[in-house]
């Protein structure tokens, strides 16, 4: 977050030179070399640190960088042509920028993923928790001892159990477990 100090200085340079430092990032062009010095000597009034720091963080913008790979030639404070850029200067944009997009997706990356922790757990469904505890009795209903006859298939005090869901306009699927005991039925 740029400080009130930044801005001021970013305000003034952009009213000072407006073909240097435009305000839309679309007519940013690339600056020549050496500036910093032509800065010097038409705001002595500005803290020369000040200025070092802006430019530095002027030049790191992503929006320069791209400048820098569009644009062939360098501009003065004045906005006229004054040098050109160079293949390393491409290549130094170029891997600035591919380092800026993977910071950028690491940071959206670790973003979501705290999000995701932050995140309330998802509550059980009580239809899928009755059909998960059934599995082992549909196991045992399905075993070939069970297709012979539920007499035989059916150990002593083993209960089968039949889940029915009940549906009603305003309230979620409630699920309804019944159970019968074969031994106790026919005693």
């Amino acid at each position: 977050m740029p400080t009130p100090a930044t801005l001021a200085l970013q305000q003034h340079l952009q009213t000072q030179f407006p073909q240097a430092f435009p305000a839309q990032a679309p007519t940013v062009k690339p600056l020549k070399i050496g500036i910093l010095q032509d800065l010097f000597a038409a705001c002595p009034t500005v803290s020369r640190t000040g200025l070092r720091q802006y430019l530095r963080a002027y030049c790191a913008r992503p929006t320069y960088l791209r400048a820098l790979l569009t644009h062939a030639i360098r501009v003065d404070l004045q906005g006229h042509p004054a040098g050109v850029t160079t293949a390393q200067d491409h290549g130094y944009a170029q891997q600035r920028l591919t380092e800026w997009r993977q910071r950028k997706q690491a940071l959206v990356a670790a973003r979501r993923q705290a999000r995701r922790a932050r995140a309330r757990p998802r509550q059980a469904c009580p239809l899928r928790q009755a059909q998960e505890s059934l599995e082992p009795c549909r196991k045992a209903i399905d075993s070939p001892v069970a297709a012979a006859g539920p007499a035989r298939a059916a150990p002593r005090n083993t209960a089968i159990v039949q889940v029915s869901v009940k549906r009603r306009k305003s309230a979620p699927p409630q699920s309804v477990v019944k159970g019968i005991n074969n031994r106790a039925e026919r005693s």
